[in-house]
């Protein structure tokens, strides 16, 4: 019989409604092929009964093969801490001693389950959802997790593709995060980020460039560019979309997107780059490594970037014959901002963008010209300080 004041320092008849028979739910003569069948059988089981079913220890034969498996509930055992004393609420193992033991027979060539002790010293879980143990991803899981991380499938749209595939699972997408970068670990092994990093870009065919800081040794400066983008940038080198977006990545490095476009007006990624800081130095460097991919006689003729005067000067400074252009993206985004409120009403703003997307889908220079002449005199007087 228990002792209750062992467990839990109270008397038997304030706990005699806290045993629970489950024995019942694992008593089977199912003949399983394999442990690991048996054992995920007894963890649905488990499951559908509020418990954890989990492996406490195996033993072996003489040859090294397992052939005993003890698994208990997870509440089963003592907490074995030393540093302080805990109470019952403060770890899961109150000494619950539910055990099952399965067996490998050999003359029926399979595993067998055998009840050891059916009864728990605590209730049912109401919602398993919750558990640790129950969120876990199992083996199929594990590699559905791989292969689909390999087809670039986003973590939620990887957890929602294996609930519908087991409804009964009850992992999140931070199961699907931690066991990606497991698999990253196991992958990459004692390489540093950095050594990952360049081997990554070499098997995905990226020619790349870098620049390490001489006194602390961190990378500052990393150009790449694809196979692919060098070919079709070398054939089509006469327009260049360049910006850079601010603390994207892990790191709060600059990352500097370069994009092309082709006779077809259809745009393509010439090169992207990392840099610690979005001065005219580092623009020089990025705009010196786009240089080398071209022959002295292939040189842009027109450059679109947004009003960042480090990187406008950069661009005139290393290819002063093209012609700088302001993107009318942004250019839209500031006066969205800045000139917007001017405008009290709604139907105001609209006709001022229609007049506006007029004015920049004049098809000749004259057109253009009397396009913004005309938006000029409308709101000049209107807006005196906005104009």
């Amino acid at each position: 019989m228990h002792n209750f004041e062992e467990i839990f320092g109270e008397s038997e008849e304030s706990f005699a409604t806290v045993f629970v028979e489950s024995g019942q739910f694992f008593t089977t003569e199912q003949v399983f092929m394999c442990f690991d069948e048996l054992k995920q059988w007894a963890y649905n089981t488990g499951l559908n009964n509020g418990y954890v079913i989990i492996t406490q220890r195996s033993k072996a034969n003489v040859v090294g093969d397992k052939n005993k498996v003890f698994l208990i509930c997870d509440h089963g055992g003592v907490y074995k801490g030393k540093a302080t004393v805990r109470h019952v609420g403060g770890t899961k193992k109150i000494n619950c001693l539910f055990q099952l033991i399965a067996k490998y027979h050999k003359e029926e060539d399979g595993w067998k389950l055998k009840v050891v002790c059916g009864t728990h010293n605590h209730p049912p879980v109401l919602y398993i959802e919750g558990h640790e143990f129950a969120k876990r991803l199992n083996p199929v899981q594990k590699v559905s997790v791989k292969d689909l991380t390999n087809q670039n499938v986003d973590p939620q749209n990887i957890i929602s593709i294996i609930r519908k595939q087991e409804p009964r699972c009850v992992s999140t997408a931070k199961n699907v995060y931690n066991e990606q970068q497991r698999q990253r670990v196991s992958l990459h092994g004692n390489k540093s980020p950095m050594q990952v990093l360049f081997t990554l870009l070499a098997n995905a065919g990226y020619l790349q460039e870098h620049e390490v800081n001489e006194s602390t040794h961190k990378l500052e400066r990393l150009f790449i560019v694809h196979e692919l983008s060098f070919l079709i940038w070398r054939a089509f080198p006469h327009v260049l979309f360049i910006d850079a977006t601010y603390k994207t990545n892990r790191y709060g490095l600059p990352f500097v997107e370069i994009v092309g476009v082709t006779s077809t007006r259809k745009t393509f990624c010439v090169a992207f780059a990392f840099i610690s800081d979005e001065t005219e130095d580092s623009y020089m460097w990025v705009l010196s490594q786009l240089k080398r991919t071209l022959d002295k006689c292939m040189q842009p003729r027109a450059i679109l970037t947004d009003r960042e005067y480090a990187l406008i000067n950069a661009c005139q400074r290393q290819i002063p014959d093209a012609q700088m252009l302001l993107c009318r993206f942004h250019i839209y985004q500031t006066i969205t901002k800045h000139h917007k409120q001017s405008f009290p009403l709604e139907e105001d703003w609209e006709v001022f963008l229609c007049k506006w997307r007029v004015l920049l889908n004049s098809p000749t220079e004259e057109s253009y010209l009397y396009h913004c002449q005309r938006l000029e005199e409308k709101y000049s007087s209107t807006h005196p300080s906005k104009s």
